[in-house]
């Protein structure tokens, strides 16, 4: 039986006299000193030769409005990921996309492991612009089932040393950190959750199921980590509560960098942001035109048409014919012009989902934002005071009636809105990252100490977590 052929991580332009023409599978311009092949030796055999650590440097091809900062010791991570970010796919792309800028301006040096998503030059091209580097697995590995990590980043990681390895996807963990111990034992092991991983501990006095297995497997599998990147509050604080050793962070999704404006306009439209694609949008829609639009024209007295932009549109134009209620205005190209000429930003979602980010985006802009109780438990809390909740359909057609109506209370929620640093806010969260990526203690996890009785004392911290909700 034939030995399967190990892979090699080799730099551009690497001598190797076995090797025969480099099959790249990585993507960008082959020309990057820091770019990352996969080199197959004659016979479809390859031997890994990790190079130096001075040539594995990240790209340098960087745009100029982004000089590459000087790597430190310490400072060298490994990002794993089911498919590069694009923050127009989704909002927990565009949080890992601002999270991995936030790190590469602190001067961490950053490698990207991805399998999907690399086609994508425009997603490629924005990490290129940041000089964070990026490899894939060869395209036959790229599609197995097989849920076990193939032996390509086992070699991959034992081939250099890394300071942190993030994965970042919590279903890929459970696989990968094993691994990672074996490779790269040193290395920070972090997860992140990227989104609302626990939506019931967004609910006041309620809290997740702690005999469902998969919470129970998902909450299991943190243990095998040195420390957690949350996306929400609660979700960080019902991890500490199960795992109290385990340091726990949240990265907020704090919106996106967007021209400047002076927010919306009165005469603006009612806007919606949001992916149709993605199924908790689909049905904040529906329960917007089920419930809440016809309360809203019965206190107006006129039809309020939610405009609608996000992927998604066209399979919902032939279902969704309410002209009255919906304006289905699809993808548009420039998020700034949506924001600036519109009136007010209503998220009717049912439960707690995704990052919150498209409201930080619109408050960056100035827009005031009107959202069902659900939505509202995504802000962390120097904002959630910023927006107007509704916690019923009554009281969510009540606060975006009174905005559409009231230029009092729009200009008042306008300039509270427009006080807010919230730039400033981003680059505090950055420091607050580092700071904590620094005092996590590799190797000291929870899962090497006697477990505890983890049933018992997480039905006590729910009970609390509830009273505290």
């Amino acid at each position: 039986m034939t030995a399967r052929p190990s892979v090699s991580a080799l730099i551009c332009g690497a001598d190797d006299s076995s090797a025969v023409a480099p099959t790249r599978h990585s993507v960008g311009a082959s020309d990057y000193p820091g770019e990352l092949e996969i080199l197959a030796g004659r016979g479809g055999n390859s031997s890994l030769r990790p190079l130096p650590a001075d040539q594995l440097a990240a790209p340098g091809a960087i745009a100029r409005e982004n000089p590459e900062p000087a790597v430190r010791p310490g400072q060298r991570m490994l990002w794993i990921a089911p498919r590069l970010p694009d923050p127009r796919r989704s909002g927990v792309d565009a949080r890992h996309f601002n999270m991995m800028k936030a790190l590469r301006g602190q001067g961490r040096e950053l490698t990207v492991v991805a399998a999907h998503g690399t086609h994508d030059a425009l997603s490629g091209g924005r990490l290129d612009a940041l000089g964070i580097s990026r490899i894939s697995p060869p395209a036959a590995e790229r599609w197995n089932l097989d849920p076990r990590p193939e032996p390509w980043l086992e070699d991959f990681l034992g081939a250099r040393r890394w300071d942190t390895v993030l994965v970042a996807d919590l279903h890929m963990a459970g696989s990968i950190l094993p691994m990672v111990e074996r490779q790269a034992g040193s290395a920070q092991r972090i997860i992140d959750l990227g989104t609302v991983r626990f939506p019931a501990a967004h609910v006041p006095g309620a809290g997740p199921d702690l005999d469902d297995p998969r919470i129970d497997h998902e909450l299991s599998v943190l243990g095998g980590a040195d420390g957690v990147v949350a996306a929400t509050e609660q979700d960080r604080r019902l991890v500490e509560l199960v795992q109290p050793a385990l340091p726990t962070f949240v990265w907020s999704a704090l919106g996106e960098d967007i021209e400047p404006t002076r927010g919306g306009v009165r005469e603006g439209p009612l806007l919606y942001i949001g992916d149709l694609f993605h199924h908790p949008n689909a049905q904040g829609l529906e329960y917007w035109l089920d419930i809440v639009a016809a309360r809203v024209e019965a206190r107006i007295g006129r039809p309020v048409p939610l405009r609608v932009v996000g992927r998604g549109s066209e399979t919902y134009r032939d279902i969704w014919k309410h002209p009255r209620k919906i304006n289905l205005a699809g993808w548009q190209p420039d998020l700034s012009v949506e924001l600036a000429r519109a009136r007010l930003l209503a998220i009717p979602l049912t439960y707690a989902t995704g990052t919150g980010g498209r409201m930080v985006t619109a408050m960056a802009a100035g827009l005031p934002v009107a959202t069902s109780a659900p939505a509202a438990a995504l802000l962390p809390g120097s904002l959630a005071g910023l927006v107007r909740v509704g916690s019923s359909p009554a009281e969510l057609s009540e606060v975006i009636s009174d905005l559409l109506t009231d230029d009092t209370r729009w200009e008042a929620a306008r300039a509270h809105i427009l006080e807010t640093d919230i730039p400033a806010l981003r680059h505090r969260q950055t420091l607050k990252l580092v700071e904590w990526l620094a005092s996590v203690e590799p190797g000291n996890r929870p899962s090497d100490a006697p477990a505890p009785s983890r049933r018992s004392g997480s039905r006590r911290g729910l009970r609390r977590l509830g009273r505290a909700s």
